[in-house]
């Protein structure tokens, strides 16, 4: 689990901001002021009505983003909002499905 200067608050707003599209999600990046950065996860209930589903998926997403943190340029906020092709899938084809984005974002 991400430390708590990890997370992001739900007072920073992306619009404008550019995003990225994956199978999986989409995700919206915003440069901060701080020299790491921060994470929010969100998958809505359009997705899946299931609220153990729904966190199942976003556990997924979290666990990926954790062990990718290190790799990742710092000074970003990034929203990961979850699609619907997320639910059901394992680990592995989340990491084999976000390794592009992952590319774009190494130092």
């Amino acid at each position: 689990m991400f430390a708590k200067k990890f997370r992001l608050p739900s007072s920073v707003k992306f619009s404008g901001s550019p995003f990225f599209t994956t199978n999986f999600c989409v995700i919206k990046l915003k440069k901060n002021d701080f020299d790491f950065n921060r994470y929010a996860f969100i998958i809505s209930k359009k997705v899946d009505k299931r609220a153990t589903a729904r966190s199942r998926a976003k556990r997924l997403i979290r666990s990926y983003f954790e062990r990718l943190h290190p790799e990742i340029n710092k000074g970003y906020d990034m929203l990961v909002i979850g699609r619907s092709s997320l639910i059901n899938k394992t680990q592995e084809e989340i990491s084999v499905g976000l390794e592009g984005f992952a590319g774009k974002l190494h130092d």
